[in-house]
């Protein structure tokens, strides 16, 4: 299945013309000629990952190009629509080697909304092509999700009604399904019937599909191979909607249009099964949240039905599945019973955390004080990995001169994983590529097969919980097999690192060739380690008194940037020491000059 996130790309675009997660969030872009504008004819090819660190203040950046038409003159990231060319943003000509890339930044303040919102390109400059010889979007690893908040005033003609209704819709494409839930409540009497008509927001149209009831939820899935091919691009352009018939209302007492939900989404199911400790009630609950453009401004809609009597307070609470937590934000009631509506700004600090489920709705009662239910909230971005591939990590290691990278992804279900693989310098014919089970420096059984990459492949597979658990805790490998090498010439650990542009050290003693540039240094200086740093470290800043002004840790790559933020004009040292004992490792000497 060829570019696989480009099939979700397009339908987001075309909106946009018109209108539990425990891993990181990757960004990938898969670069050729055609990307230019104007395009360029070349047999170059490449792949990029980048892969945000779970604080939302770093990126790990990973890429391998081949086939250009000479040595790389330039690479960086641009700020642009896919059809237009834009200026730099971030400048990736240091983090180069050869036809390699590798290196971790700082996160500029608007780059994780740029690249959100699909506007960030990166493009790799040769001398024949000045302007960019190969280039691609960056596309976010995420679910497509819709949603729809259904009343009584969107019916044609309006309907006079306390109801309300709030519905997610998500794409599984793996399956070619869309899933479907709505909850709903204070409808005058049972639904008669449910469905997804064709219509904008002004008319009545005819039936697309029929929903599963169920008491006041309706859930399921609809298969798109039975609905019309434009199906999803009236979800995606407001052109459908969900109406809610009753006895009282045989013409439907709400309705809601569906719409995307954006490319930063969550979710929540509220029960009473997820409190801690459970609750048993049969009231149920579900919301969502919305972004806004910039990412600091979230929108959250939550509908709860059947509790046991009024809720005397809900909030948004932190805390992990099965941990109960402090109050974040309260819930504000609306005029609907039943229907909680608020927006709140937000830091980079609780985007991450809310991005990787660490917060949860709560509706409390006066006989459930701690809350009777509660849903965690769960982010639409898909757990992402990256790393590196080559003869250096196989067992034993070999003395190829090929490299691979690879970005991975699992969806929110844990059911599905796309992968996306290039390597260049295999001379061999390959003759397959698998996912094995195995540790570091581990041989394993193929837990998943992959296709063979000639240069670059990608797809999207079905995975079961243990394959999860092994991609997820460093228990498996990306291996590509070849001719020559038949029990693998490259491999790369799922792991999150690059070890191979680098010699990896896993016990540092010291650290005899660091580099500090620039220096003298202005606002950040960048520390290159000249070894890949696989344990945690501390940098500390040190001025001539021997005060420590500064203190930042590390781990897992060969550079970083250090900030010099409100450090005044002088003579400092840098210091590194080993976070486990405290030794250290260098002292490099530098100069600030404002």
């Amino acid at each position: 299945m060829k570019r696989i996130l480009n099939i979700l790309v397009c339908l987001l675009l075309i909106h946009s013309l018109c209108a539990q997660n425990s891993g990181n969030w990757l960004f990938t872009g898969y670069l050729n000629g055609d990307e230019e504008v104007p395009v360029v004819s070349t047999m170059g090819q490449g792949y990029v990952t980048i892969l945000i660190d779970k604080d939302f203040t770093t990126a790990q950046i990973n890429g391998l190009f081949t086939g250009l038409s000479g040595d790389i003159t330039g690479c960086h990231l641009h700020v642009a629509e896919s059809d237009e060319n834009g200026p730099v943003i971030v400048n990736l000509k240091d983090y180069l080697s050869g036809n390699k890339l590798f290196g971790k930044i700082n996160l500029p303040s608007n780059l994780l909304y740029l690249l959100n919102s699909g506007l960030v390109y990166i493009n790799v400059h040769t001398a024949a092509n000045p302007g960019g010889e190969i280039r691609s979007q960056l596309n976010s690893h995420a679910e497509l999700n819709f949603a729809s908040l259904l009343l009584g005033s969107n019916s044609v003609p309006p309907v006079a009604t306390q109801a309300v209704g709030l519905a997610v819709l998500q794409l599984d494409l793996l399956r070619n399904v869309i899933e479907y839930q709505v909850q709903l409540t204070n409808l005058s009497g049972p639904i008669t019937s449910a469905h997804i008509h064709d219509g904008d927001s002004e008319t009545n149209g005819p039936v697309l599909v029929d929903l599963n009831v169920s008491g006041n939820i309706l859930k399921g899935e609809i298969n798109l191979e039975d609905q019309p091919l434009d199906f999803l691009i009236k979800l995606l352009l407001g052109a459908a909607y969900i109406n809610v018939h009753t006895s009282k209302n045989p013409g439907g007492e709400i309705r809601g249009q569906i719409g995307y939900g954006g490319s930063y989404f969550c979710s929540s199911t509220l029960n009473g099964s997820q409190e801690v400790p459970a609750v048993n009630s049969n009231a149920t609950g579900l919301g969502f949240i919305i972004s806004n453009f910039t990412l600091d401004t979230l929108t959250y809609l939550t509908v709860y039905d059947g509790l046991s009597s009024a809720p005397t307070a809900a909030h948004i609470h932190s805390g992990q599945t099965g941990m109960n937590g402090p109050v974040v934000l309260p819930l504000n009631p609306t005029q609907l019973p039943g229907l909680y509506f608020g927006s709140f700004v937000i830091n980079n600090t609780n985007l991450a955390l809310l991005t990787n489920s660490s917060f949860y709705n709560n509706i409390h009662t006066s006989a459930n004080p701690g809350g009777e239910i509660r849903g965690q909230i769960i982010s639409n971005i898909r757990k992402g990995q990256a790393f590196d591939l080559c003869g250096t990590q196989s067992v034993p290691s070999n003395s190829s001169k090929a490299y691979g990278v690879c970005g991975m992804s699992i969806g929110r279900s844990d059911k599905n994983l796309i992968y996306e693989v290039i390597q260049d310098g295999i001379t061999s014919a390959v003759t397959s590529a698998h996912i094995h089970s195995g540790a570091k420096g581990i041989n394993g059984g193929v837990l998943l097969p992959i296709g063979s990459p000639d240069k670059f492949i990608d797809d999207i597979i079905p995975v079961n919980s243990s394959e999860v658990l092994a991609l997820e805790s460093k228990g498996a490998y990306v291996n590509i097999h070849s001719e020559d090498y038949p029990s693998g010439e490259i491999r790369g650990q799922v792991d999150n690192l690059a070890s191979c542009l680098v010699t990896a050290v896993s016990d540092i003693s010291n650290l005899p060739n660091v580099s500090l540039l620039p220096n003298p240094a202005q606002d950040q200086i960048t520390v290159d380690f000249g070894i890949l740093i696989d344990e945690k470290v501390i940098i500390n800043i040190v001025n001539l008194d021997g005060r420590t002004i500064s203190s930042s840790s590390y781990y897992g790559g060969n550079k970083c940037t250090v900030s010099l933020n409100n450090i005044p004009d002088g003579i400092y040292s840098l210091d590194v020491k080993k976070m486990k004992d405290g030794k250290r490792l260098t002292s490099q000497k530098f100069v600030v000059k404002q």
